[in-house]
């Protein structure tokens, strides 16, 4: 990740997750109030969320273990849940859990080649996970290793590729 294995920051708009998803790191915009803001906090009461960038989920629920809470200089800061976010994700199942994508957020521009090439891309994820408990496997191994993480998703790139020269992906919405 450069320098440190963790950074915090605050996100409103994307400024964690956007940055994030560019440079294969993890992106965690905390809940509004779940992350206490310090005594030197500047900016509106409602705007800013504080959160991490990372290398792996396991990395920023390390950090949210020590940093959730309240915080009597922060009157808005949530009280602590009463787990561990390491160990909670250590052992929730994964199997059930759904997911979602969307091409545009219903307002943003993209544009047809990155649409088609990520509905593929989501296409594939879901033609994977048609045994759950293989694909709570894979992902379990994808959030603990970055650099499985990259393989798997070169991948799965190159199956769409391969999947579109051979004309057997549709540009049909999921």
């Amino acid at each position: 990740m450069g320098l440190v294995p963790l950074a915090t920051g605050s996100d409103s708009g994307g400024s964690l997750r956007i940055p994030a998803s560019y440079c294969g790191l993890v992106g965690f915009k905390g809940t509004y109030g779940r992350i206490p803001r310090g005594p030197l906090y500047v900016g509106l009461p409602n705007v800013r969320n504080y959160g991490a960038l990372a290398r792996t989920v396991a990395d920023v629920t390390r950090f949210l273990d020590c940093v959730v809470g309240c915080d009597e200089r922060d009157p808005l800061s949530l009280p602590h849940p009463g787990f561990s976010y390491e160990e909670r994700v250590r052992v929730e199942p994964l199997a059930g859990l759904r997911a979602t994508w969307t091409e545009d957020l219903g307002f943003g521009a993209c544009g047809p080649d990155m649409a088609s090439l990520v509905r593929d891309a989501a296409s594939a994820l879901v033609r994977d996970a048609e045994d759950p408990e293989e694909m709570a496997q894979v992902l379990t191994d994808l959030i603990a290793d970055p650099a499985r993480r990259f393989e798997y998703g070169r991948a799965a790139r190159r199956r769409v590729h391969d999947q579109r020269r051979a004309g057997s992906v549709q540009d049909e919405h999921m």
